[in-house]
């Protein structure tokens, strides 16, 4: 009788090897007002369509959104895409008390994959 693998595992075998992304930095402790710069690099294989979002939240994931009276004009977001390579971008200025937490971005594949970062833990400090 062979056990079964480990289901944590399992998960990650939807993910063929090598879509890592990396994020940095892994934790920011900014003063309010101040602002934080957050990159995810990943393998873009030099295709169109690899859609990147960006959310906070460990629980509840919630997309940051330019448009929302929350982040309007303190939020910009850019995407480079170099040889093989792409680096994924999100500053988020005037920072408050209130923009402390996790930070993640999702990387969208145009077959569907999806990989996500590791995570920025925000902290920002009181005036």
């Amino acid at each position: 009788q062979h056990r079964r693998p480990c289901p944590v595992s399992v998960t990650w075998l939807v993910l063929p090897a090598g879509l890592g992304v990396q994020q940095l930095p892994p934790t920011a402790t900014v003063p309010a007002g101040g602002s934080v710069t957050l990159s995810c690099t990943f393998r873009s294989h030099n295709q169109t369509g690899t859609k990147v979002t960006w959310a906070r939240g460990s629980r509840e994931a919630v997309v940051l959104d330019p448009a929302h009276p929350f982040y309007q004009g303190r939020l910009a977001k850019s995407q480079q895409d170099e040889q093989g390579r792409a680096e994924a971008t999100v500053t988020l200025s005037e920072l408050m008390e209130r923009d402390s937490d996790l930070y993640r971005c999702y990387i969208t594949y145009p077959q569907g994959e999806q990989a996500k970062g590791s995570g920025t833990a925000l902290t920002v400090m009181g005036r």
